[in-house]
């Protein structure tokens, strides 16, 4: 808007200092025409950043409707095997399997040489905190990570964790620790919002 602003005050200054009437007139039709598109510009940065705000909201409602959904798909599938139990009489072991999620916290507290917090987890995937939590409470209950005695909600990683990111090959020896990573740009420094 500052080239606009620049334009409108030359045409006042040729205004000031012509003294052929027909260039006066033709400036006084220039700074409405200015004016005018200075607030078409207002009016499209507006709409842009409630787009942009819109496309935030609706990427955190698709991953929370994700989130949903693996919970969901998880009880529907701890329902189908207490009731093939109740038909069969046999019980079915349940898949020992994380969910993507809980593997890339557990990737990063191995990749980690520190302990990290819920709040730290949270931010770091874009995630609600009890989201962040529940997969701790993941971890925790397969005995992967532990509390530490640091602070209050900071957490490390054990051995069966450690097993368990390398029997399954889950780590990359030349991906750099978390802390080495480049963080994603900010929408606000790159004046996206």
């Amino acid at each position: 808007m500052g080239a606009i602003k620049d334009i409108i005050d030359l045409c006042i200054a040729l205004q000031k200092e012509s003294s052929d009437r027909r260039v006066v007139e033709a400036i006084s039709k220039i700074q409405p025409l200015t004016l005018a598109l200075q607030q078409e510009q207002a009016t499209i940065v507006e709409k842009n950043t409630e787009l942009l705000t819109e496309n935030h909201n609706l990427k955190l409602a698709l991953h929370d409707l994700r989130q949903s959904h693996a919970q969901a798909m998880a009880e529907l599938e701890e329902k189908h095997r207490v009731q093939i139990f109740r038909i069969t009489g046999t019980k079915t072991e349940p898949k020992n399997e994380l969910e993507p999620v809980t593997i890339e916290i557990l990737k990063l507290f191995f990749q980690a040489s520190r302990p990290l917090s819920d709040t730290g987890i949270a931010r770091h995937f874009r995630m609600a905190r009890n989201l962040a939590i529940y997969h701790i409470e993941q971890l925790l209950g397969r005995k992967f990570i532990v509390q530490t005695r640091a602070g209050p909600l900071e957490f490390e990683i054990q051995k069966e964790g450690r097993e368990y990111i390398i029997k399954n090959k889950l780590f990359d020896p030349n991906q750099p620790p978390p802390d080495q990573r480049r963080p994603p740009p900010d929408p606000h420094r790159l004046g996206m919002l």
